[in-house]
């Protein structure tokens, strides 16, 4: 977080910036949810169960967030996108215990 350029993101194209972010969050969690939960239901686990796996899955994000730096510093990634992988980690680490449980009920 402290690599990026605060004022770039908040800036004249704040708006914009927001968009990208809030579709990075989305587009990440859901492609971990089905990411994870189609092995699951694959392999013979129950759809509750695949959901529970894949929302269980969603804020593991090693690999992601070295890859997103590696972007980032070769300018393959822009800022907001690359805030957008780095508030995901936080926000999904939120979101998922609430999730579990509500499914197990």
């Amino acid at each position: 977080g402290s690599l990026l350029n605060v004022e770039e993101l908040f800036g004249i194209n704040f708006g914009k910036s927001l968009v990208v972010i809030i579709t990075v969050i989305i587009l990440g969690f859901l492609t971990k949810l089905i990411g994870c939960y189609i092995p699951a239901r694959l392999l013979g686990f129950s759809h509750r169960d695949s959901l529970v796996i894949g929302v269980g899955m969603v804020p593991r994000a090693e690999v992601m967030m070295t890859v997103a730096l590696a972007a980032k510093d070769s300018g393959i990634m822009g800022s907001s996108t690359y805030l957008g992988l780095i508030l995901l980690l936080p926000i999904t680490s939120l979101i998922v215990p609430p999730l579990i449980a509500k499914l197990y009920r």
